[in-house]
């Protein structure tokens, strides 16, 4: 008996020890390779407004054509034959109201959308207070073996509905599925009340969707395993991230679409005489040009602007035109956008891509620039302030998201925990702003790196050159 408990006692000694070595190994592991964090305070900029620069060419033109494309009707034609124009003067419209329909149809799509989220998060809340049930592998009654036939639902044939009925009785004959003991069949989870109207609680027929489904809230209650309730957390909320990516996609069409309207009007990019009108269905056809407009010679700027920016550039806005040439600036008019993208792949920034629209620039000044000088465009957005104001503004790169929530890994009391914030306004493709959850005295690590995980030790960095690597 004393050779018993001393082994015992050893035993349980030792596995003290282990469980204690593998705690104290763990924390020494921990500690010993601390999560590099940086201050937010790095993060703050004045971003009352973004700015976006890109390069361009300069080319001589004299000539301007307009040639109407395949699904495009002119609505107004603004100038005559043997008419002078100026820079900026509108020569003809085309009809907009197919782009008005789009946007009516997108919206649509969006308030179709918005009710499927509502659903969506109502079902994920019952989900998460969803007490799971344990997984049942044995058969209801062991007793009896499988014969291979379907055994969920009873035995049915017609008869009538008294079993002791005879010809001659209002009873006798009637047509229908009955249980063997006379008494009519009802699927699983029927109410007497309803059971032969098919009608729901106020009258009306039934969807199918009054379960425990996305969308019903019946009194049905679903049970699930373990297993089963993680997947189906984990599939609706793909259903919620996919819907909010959705709706961003259709307010991004929607600014296209705008932008279309707005830009349909066609105006003369430089001063000149219309030379030739011809705006018939023949002309139209042929694919030639309806309005040829005979320049004085005009320098024209191309440059590619980022879907970032492409909402906030209209056809006659003027901005500055810098020529690297000779380091003067000109003043520039907006003459055209185009409505389509670039074919090749769009620009990076930071981990985003952005497709990028061709947009046309007049320059107005009395200039000197040679064909094929090379100049910076500066366009700007201002946003709802005329003044800058200090913001936290995040690098994507320091930013993570999880079903459409953007989290930081922060230092608390000295080890990473996840934190929500609420975001704001994207700055050039590669900044996101702050509005909750971070303050300018906090400490936030780089999330992707292998070490930025909750618990985690800190060490205060100020080196910001390890994030650019």
């Amino acid at each position: 008996m004393k050779k018993v408990i001393i082994i015992i006692i050893t035993v349980a000694v030792s596995i003290a020890l282990i469980v204690g070595g593998i705690f104290i190994y763990r924390t020494h592991k921990r500690n010993s390779n601390p999560a590099k964090v940086y201050s937010v305070s790095n993060f703050l900029d004045f971003f009352g407004y973004s700015s976006e620069s890109m390069d361009g060419s300069v080319t001589y033109e004299d000539e301007q054509t307009v040639i109407v494309g395949a699904g495009q009707t002119i609505e107004e034609v603004y100038v005559k034959k043997g008419q002078k124009v100026k820079t900026g003067d509108p020569i003809l419209k085309y009809d907009m109201t197919l782009y008005q329909l789009k946007i009516n149809t997108v919206r649509a799509n969006i308030s179709l959308n918005n009710a499927r989220l509502e659903a969506a998060n109502r079902k994920l809340t019952k989900l998460k207070n969803t007490t799971p049930v344990e997984k049942n592998d044995e058969p209801d009654n062991p007793d009896e073996t499988d014969t291979g036939e379907p055994t969920t639902e009873p035995e049915t044939e017609h008869k009538p509905v008294k079993p002791d009925a005879t010809p001659g009785d209002p009873e006798y004959g009637v047509i229908g599925i009955f249980n063997k003991d006379g008494t009519p069949y009802k699927e699983p989870g029927q109410d007497d009340e309803n059971a032969d109207n098919g009608e729901g609680e106020n009258g009306d027929a039934g969807d199918g969707n009054t379960g425990d489904g996305e969308n019903g809230d019946g009194n049905f209650e679903q049970s699930y395993t373990k297993e089963e309730l993680a997947t189906a957390i984990r599939e609706t909320q793909d259903t919620i991230r996919d819907l909010k990516l959705n709706n961003q996609r259709n307010q991004l069409q929607i600014k296209k679409y705008q932008n279309t309207i707005e830009n349909g009007t066609v105006i003369a990019k430089m001063d000149g005489v219309i030379e030739e009108l011809d705006v018939s269905e023949e002309q139209i056809g042929k694919g030639e040009p309806v309005v040829r407009l005979k320049g004085e010679g005009q320098s024209i700027v191309s440059v590619n602007v980022s879907e970032w920016m492409i909402d906030k550039v209209h056809v006659g806005d003027e901005l500055s035109v810098l020529c690297y040439d000779n380091g003067e600036s000109y003043a520039g008019k907006i003459t055209e956008i185009s409505l389509t993208p670039l074919a090749e792949e769009g620009m990076s920034y930071g981990s985003s891509t952005a497709s990028q629209y061709p947009v046309t620039i007049t320059i107005t000044d009395e200039n000197e620039m040679d064909q094929y000088s090379w100049v910076q465009v500066n366009l700007e957005d201002k946003g709802d302030s005329d003044e800058p104001e200090m913001v936290i503004s995040l690098p994507l790169f320091m930013l993570k998201d999880e079903n459409g929530n953007y989290y930081v890994m922060k230092e608390v009391d000295g080890e990473l925990k996840k934190q929500y914030v609420k975001t704001g306004k994207i700055y050039w493709g590669q900044y996101m702003s702050i509005k909750e959850g971070l303050t300018e005295e906090d400490w936030i690590a780089f999330p992707y790196s292998k070490d930025a995980n909750e618990g985690r030790t800190t060490v205060h960095s100020e080196n910001l050159e390890e994030l650019e690597r």
